[in-house]
């Protein structure tokens, strides 16, 4: 009352909101599922050659990257699943990749790699940026996440990149043969999981096969995990 603002029509605030939803909205379809993603990009520093990238980054923030080129593109929706987010041991991975104590320029040129408990793809993302072939695997109700991150990094890794389903535990012959290498990010956070985690490790191993792991320390998880796999692998730790 004794102001001079207007009331705006009903109809062009109603055509207002379902503007602003369908440009968050990604609808997918994955099998007989669909799901709608309410999704943000993150724009995660990866620079070619040996540049060094701003890493005090956390899941979420995009504040820090001053040029989407120099980035891998990430959509995640924190409102579904876990492997729709983000996750530090992702970006410590990248980190690694980075690192010429431990890779040298080329060490996944021309190699096949298949990420397991892809997630967003982060880390498999970063290694076809980097020039391997890569298939990024997760349960199938998160391919979507996937192949939307696959596209949005299209213009910087071409087609060296895919999405396969896999459950842990379950058949692998469709990511036959043995991969060059192996990599995970953040797979050991609940016990349950270690024995079909281990076996998909296994089946999907060639005599050749190398395995890359980033992980958050938990302790006593984390170490019973590796007790199993040291029967099968022989491992080293590397420190973020």
């Amino acid at each position: 009352r004794g102001s001079n603002m207007s009331i705006p029509d009903p109809e062009e605030v109603l055509g207002d909101l379902e503007n602003c939803w369908k440009s968050l909205k990604h609808s997918t379809h994955t099998g007989t599922e669909h799901r709608d993603l309410q999704t943000k990009p993150t724009y995660v520093p990866f620079r070619d050659g040996d540049q060094e990238d701003e890493w005090a980054l956390e899941p979420g923030r995009d504040d820090i990257v001053a040029s989407p080129e120099d980035s891998i593109i990430i959509h995640q929706d924190p409102l579904q699943e876990r492997g729709y987010r983000l996750w530090k041991a992702a970006y410590y991975f990248c980190r690694y990749l980075k690192d010429r104590r431990y890779v040298s320029d080329g060490m996944f040129s021309g190699k096949r790699v298949v990420e397991i408990g892809a997630g967003t793809g982060l880390a498999g993302l970063a290694v076809a940026a980097v020039g391997g072939t890569v298939t990024l695997t997760d349960l199938p109700s998160v391919l979507d996440i996937l192949r939307i991150n696959i596209a949005a990094n299209e213009a910087r890794i071409g087609a060296r990149c895919s999405a396969a389903p896999l459950v842990w535990g379950d058949d692998v012959s469709h990511l036959a043969p043995p991969p060059d290498y192996l990599i995970a990010s953040d797979v050991l956070y609940t016990e349950d999981s270690h024995k079909p985690l281990l076996k998909t490790l296994r089946d999907l191993c060639g005599p050749d096969t190398t395995i890359i792991m980033a992980y958050e320390r938990r302790r006593k998880i984390n170490d019973r995990f590796f007790k199993m796999a040291r029967k099968y692998f022989t491992m080293t730790t590397i420190s973020a």
